[in-house]
């Protein structure tokens, strides 16, 4: 065997054995931000969980049908809006977070190992969307609050865990 194919043969094998190391501390450092990207994504949804329940306890009883921006706008109506400061910056924390958690899960989605995952972000994304449409309008509500998709928080552990 002639040295010049040794050398390209020794030069071909160098340079798979570099490609494989490169793609397996790629997908290594993808795993990790992908575990960072969802373990914020989970906090910010026990976040807005919080605080939807604090604005619901904050909110007159009976008026939790409607939703707590309908209930907000009844209460600036009624007592002008200096006097719910706090309630208006709560819900505007809502809205970021809803912003914030769609786009996290938007970008994890095109790699996401479970099925249920993709599906689940886009329907979070709606969510986020008809929720900050429906703040920004500061209008009366006719249908409420969106619903929160269901089993969002499932999810994002399933995907946790998978990676």
């Amino acid at each position: 065997m002639s040295p010049i194919l040794l050398t390209r043969r020794t030069a071909l094998l160098a340079a798979l054995a570099t490609g494989s190391a490169w793609m397996s501390a790629r997908a290594a450092a993808s795993t990790d931000t992908g575990q960072r990207l969802l373990r914020r994504s989970l906090a910010l949804l026990e976040d807005n969980e919080r605080l939807r329940s604090e604005l619901l306890a904050s909110i007159e009883p009976g008026t939790e049908a409607a939703g707590v921006l309908r209930a907000y706008l009844d209460l600036v109506r009624r007592d002008g809006p200096t006097s719910h400061a706090a309630l208006k910056q709560r819900l505007e924390r809502v809205a970021v977070n809803n912003t914030t958690l769609a786009m996290l899960l938007l970008t994890h989605a095109p790699v996401a190992r479970t099925p249920a995952f993709g599906p689940q972000a886009v329907r979070f994304r709606d969510y986020a969307t008809a929720w900050r449409t429906r703040w920004a309008a500061a209008t009366p509500l006719q249908c409420g609050d969106p619903a929160v998709p269901e089993g969002m928080s499932e999810t994002l552990q399933a995907e946790l865990s998978a990676l």
